[in-house]
C-alpha cells in the first residue's frame, strides 16, 4: 500500500508541475491525497484482517485493484479541476500582472530610473504583452528629459514596428526634447514624420516649434509656419492666440516692436479674444524698451475688456518704474495691487 500512496503522490507531483500550480496549492495536495491513502490503507487492512486466518489472497488483491480504480478516478477528476482553476487563475494573473508591470513602469518613469522601466518593457514583450501607448509616452517623456534622445528615437521606431502607434503626444514629446537640446532641425524632421503618419498636430504641436524658432531668432521661419497653421484652420481660437502671442513675445525680445505689433493688430482683425497673458506679453514689450506710458494705454485696455491683471503684470511694471527710479508711480503701482487682492510672490 505503501507503493500504492508513493505512486499516487508522484502523479500529482508531475501534473502540478505540467500545470504550474503553485507550491502551496502543491503541498496541500499532498498532504490531502496522502491523508486519503493511509485512511483507506487502514480501512483495507482493517477489513482483510479477518481474511488473513484463510490467507485468501484474491480478496486481497480484489480489495488492492478497487482502491487502486478509485484513486485514479480521483486523480483524472483532480487533474481536470486543477486544469480550469489554472485557465483561470492565468487569465486573473495576467491582466493583474498587466496593471502592475504598467503602474511599475510609470512610476519608475517618474523617479527618473529608466533602465529599470526599460527591463521592465522587455519582459512584458518577452511575454507577448506590449504596453499601451501612455505607457511608452512615459518612456519617452523620461528619456527626452535626460538627454537621451537617440535612445528616444529608437523607441518610436519600435513603436512603429511592433506597436502600439504613436499617437499626437508621442511626436510632441520627440519634438519637445530635440527643441531642449537646441536641436530644431530634427524637431522639424519629427513634425514632417508626423503628418506623414497620419497623425495630425494639434496646438501643443504648432506651439513647441513655434517657441523652439523664436528662442534661435528664426523668425521669419515662425512666422511661415504660424501661416501655415492659420491657413489649415489646425485648431482655431484657443491655438492661435497662443501661437502668435509666442511670435510676438518673440520679435520684441528681438527688438523689433513694429512687427510685433503687427502680429498684435492681426490678432485683432481675425477677432481673437486676447487673454491675460497677451496683454502680459505687449507690456512686457514696452517695458522692456523704456516705454512705460504706451504699457499703461494697454493695461487700461486690460482693465475695460473685463481681465484682471496679475501678480506678472504688476511685477513688470514695478520692475520698470523701478529702474527709472520713479518712485512715487511704483508706489502707486504698488497700491492699486494691494487694492486689487493680488497677492504679493517671493520675486
Amino acid at each position: 500500500m505503501k507503493s500504492v500512496a508513493v505512486c499516487t503522490t508522484t502523479h500529482i507531483v508531475n501534473i502540478c508541475r505540467h500545470d504550474g500550480v503553485l507550491p502551496c496549492a502543491l503541498q496541500d495536495i499532498i498532504e490531502t491525497v496522502g491523508d486519503q491513502c493511509q485512511q483507506q490503507n487502514k480501512d483495507c487492512f482493517s477489513q482483510t484482517k479477518d481474511c488473513n486466518d484463510k490467507r485468501d489472497l484474491r480478496a486481497v488483491f480484489n480489495v488492492l485493484d478497487t482502491m487502486l480504480k478509485d484513486s485514479l478516478e480521483r486523480l483524472k477528476t483532480m487533474r481536470e479541476g486543477i486544469s480550469w482553476a489554472h485557465i483561470g487563475l492565468c487569465g486573473r494573473t495576467f491582466e493583474g500582472s498587466y496593471t502592475q508591470h504598467v503602474a511599475i513602469i510609470r512610476a519608475l518613469c517618474l523617479e527618473g530610473k529608466l533602465g529599470a522601466s526599460l527591463w521592465l518593457r522587455k519582459k512584458m514583450i518577452w511575454n507577448v504583452v506590449i504596453p499601451d501607448v501612455l505607457t511608452h509616452n512615459y518612456f519617452l517623456n523620461g528619456l527626452c528629459k535626460t538627454g537621451e534622445l537617440k535612445k528616444a528615437n529608437w523607441l518610436v521606431s519600435e513603436m512603429l514596428y511592433c506597436g502600439p502607434s504613436p499617437n499626437c503626444a508621442t511626436y510632441n514629446t520627440l519634438m519637445k526634447g530635440y527643441c531642449l537640446i537646441n536641436n530644431v532641425d530634427r524637431a522639424l524632421d519629427v513634425f514632417s514624420t508626423m503628418a506623414n503618419s497620419g497623425v495630425t498636430p494639434n496646438r501643443v504641436s504648432c506651439n513647441i516649434l513655434v517657441h523652439a524658432l523664436c528662442k534661435k531668432g528664426l523668425l521669419e521661419d515662425a512666422r511661415k509656419l504660424l501661416k501655415e497653421i492659420l491657413d489649415e484652420n489646425c485648431d482655431k481660437g484657443r491655438s492661435n492666440l497662443i501661437t502668435s502671442t509666442i511670435l510676438m513675445d518673440g520679435h520684441f525680445k528681438n527688438g523689433d516692436t513694429v512687427q510685433a505689433l503687427a502680429f498684435w493688430d492681426e490678432m485683432l482683425q481675425r477677432g481673437t479674444q486676447m487673454d491675460v497673458i497677451s496683454y502680459n506679453v505687449i507690456i512686457y514689450g514696452f517695458c522692456s524698451s523704456r516705454n512705460v506710458t504706451v504699457s499703461y494705454r494697454y493695461l487700461s485696455e486690460m482693465f475695460k475688456s473685463g481681465l484682471i491683471p496679475d501678480v506678472f503684470t504688476y511685477n513688470t511694471l514695478i520692475s520698470a518704474l523701478c529702474k527709472e527710479g520713479k518712485i512715487d508711480e511704483t508706489c502707486y503701482i504698488y497700491s492699486v495691487m494691494s487694492r486689487m487682492g493680488v497677492a504679493l510672490d517671493h520675486i
